[in-house]
């Protein structure tokens, strides 16, 4: 679907530039952090983009699945495949940049297997971990996709973890938990964003939880993280209230 494709190039460009802009940040001590923690900030869109599309488009392929085998075809998602497929696509080739990376770094067999399991070899591989765990248990959880209690509980779950994570910022549990109300809020809302039920009257709504984001980045000026729970999602929602 290209309007995910496109969603999804706009957040992997939106990525490069936070972690350019953070590198200049460190090594450059005498520049303009104001401009630099505003660029950052407005940017802090990427991750929740990342994991809303995922939601939506796994929670749609297994709905295509159901309906064809309620129609008598064969289901195109049986657990083995979609697990192998995963594991090929995403796991391989994680390891393989572990082990050259290492090869480099040349850690003890301890800190591999650390860096393995936490995806701390390079801050960024975090992201890797974490989309595992939730196609771990995206059949598990599948079932309470169109329950609001589910989205509900996600939330709180995303919300606690928020103040938890202060305390232990790399914890990959809680980093997990943390981002699990993006991905939850994609397979809720699937349908409406598959079947592009447009409503231009939320743009007021969404345009202003993200005019009180960006007063709140200018008014308390800091380096801000992946926690935005309403900016992502209003940014995503107004991205697809005006995608055409």
């Amino acid at each position: 679907i290209d309007y995910f494709d496109f969603l999804k190039g706009i957040a992997i460009i939106s990525v490069v530039i936070i972690h350019v802009a953070y590198f200049f940040q460190r090594f450059n001590p005498h520049n303009n952090d104001f401009f630099i923690n505003i660029l950052n900030n407005l940017l802090r869109f990427a991750i929740p983009f990342f994991f809303i599309c995922s939601g939506i488009l796994l929670s749609a392929r297994l709905d295509s699945a159901r309906l064809a085998r309620r129609d008598g075809g064969a289901s195109s998602m049986k657990l083995g495949e979609y697990y192998y497929s995963k594991f090929i696509r995403i796991i391989v080739p994680y390891f393989i940049m572990n082990i050259l990376i290492a090869a480099y770094l040349n850690p003890s067999l301890e800190e591999f297997v650390i860096y393995i399991m936490s995806g701390m070899v390079i801050p960024p591989y975090y992201f890797v971990i974490v989309l595992a765990i939730f196609y771990l248990i995206f059949p598990f959880i599948s079932r309470f996709k169109d329950s609001k209690i589910f989205l509900m509980a996600a939330f709180f779950i995303s919300f606690l973890s928020f103040f938890l994570i202060q305390l232990w910022s790399y914890a990959i549990p809680i980093l997990s938990a943390n981002l699990f109300f993006f991905f939850a809020y994609g397979m809720y809302m699937r349908n409406y964003f598959l079947q592009k039920v447009l409503d231009k009257k939320e743009a007021i709504y969404w345009g202003i939880i993200i005019l009180l984001y960006l007063w709140i980045s200018l008014s308390f000026s800091g380096f801000y993280y992946n926690n935005q729970f309403f900016y992502g999602i209003a940014l995503f929602n107004l991205f697809f209230i005006f995608k055409d």
